[in-house]
């Protein structure tokens, strides 16, 4: 993993990865756990992708479950934490 830093968040390990992008378990500046989901870099300039990716957003921002984390900021072309 060659970038530890993204924003306000600080990345720990890779959790996943899969067709558009790479999930990472990453803290806020408070030291609380998040999720930060980046696009692939070939697929981040992609309309349709970007698009995608907004729907998930919106998508997760209407389900509650413990198990899942709250979205705190969703910026497609620098930083998306689910």
């Amino acid at each position: 993993m060659a970038v530890e830093q993204l924003g306000n968040y600080r990345l720990i390990e890779e959790l996943g990865s899969g067709g558009m992008g790479v999930v990472y378990l990453a803290v806020d500046p408070n030291n609380k756990p998040v999720a930060v989901k980046v696009l692939h870099p070939s697929i981040a300039n992609d309309q349709t992708a970007r698009m995608r990716l907004a729907r998930e957003v919106r998508t997760l921002r209407r389900i509650q479950h413990p198990r899942l984390s709250l979205i705190h900021i969703s910026e497609p072309t620098r930083l998306l934490s689910i």
